[in-house]
């Protein structure tokens, strides 16, 4: 991303990296060499939570070029904050960005993530179509009621299960974990 934005020098565009660094000092140094002193990038370093959540919310646009996320906890909020989105094509960004929710590119293409960070710099009118498509989404999709709602379902079906059943299979796993074997039979 920080290669991406140094190629295009977007005018009027800041580059804000928020949060510290998980990975080693080495790889923090190469960020740190690859923004080469550009005003224009910002790094933050670790920030409280209702920070991250002012800076996400003013953001023009919402970055995650991740090569590997689980639920990406900071895109949901920048979707469900109507900002505009661009993420890497892994499986969990196409779900949420797919049907004109935002924009993805090939993860580890740095050609393609210039181009559509270049793209979605320069179409504000699109991106805010579909910025308000993704908030419905989120708002529609990923609300505490509907995800309490489908949990709650979830533990009456699996509670409504026969104890019977429930034991056999129990004693199925134990009598072939003593055994060695560790598939589980019918």
């Amino acid at each position: 991303l920080i290669e991406a934005f140094q190629r295009l020098q977007p005018e009027g565009w800041k580059l804000v990296l928020v949060g510290g660094s998980s990975d080693t000092r080495e790889y923090a140094t190469k960020l740190i060499d690859l923004a080469d002193n550009n005003p224009n990038i910002v790094f933050t370093g670790e920030v409280p939570s209702y920070l991250v959540g002012e800076i996400v919310q003013k953001a023009g646009l919402f970055v995650l070029p991740s090569q590997i996320e689980g639920l990406p906890l900071a895109l949901l909020e920048a979707m469900g904050g109507g900002v505009p989105t661009l993420a890497s094509n892994i499986p969990v960004h196409l779900q949420l960005i797919a049907n004109n929710r935002g924009l993805l590119f090939p993860v580890n293409d740095l050609e393609a993530c210039t181009n559509s960070l270049n793209w979605a710099i320069n179409h504000p009118q699109e991106l805010a179509v579909m910025a308000k498509n993704a908030q419905e989404y989120i708002e529609a999709d990923y609300n505490w009621e509907k995800i309490t709602t489908e949990t709650l379902g979830l533990y009456k079906q699996l509670c409504a299960k026969p104890q019977g059943a429930r034991n056999r299979l129990i004693d199925a796993i134990a009598k072939n974990y003593h055994r060695g074997n560790m598939e589980i039979i019918d």
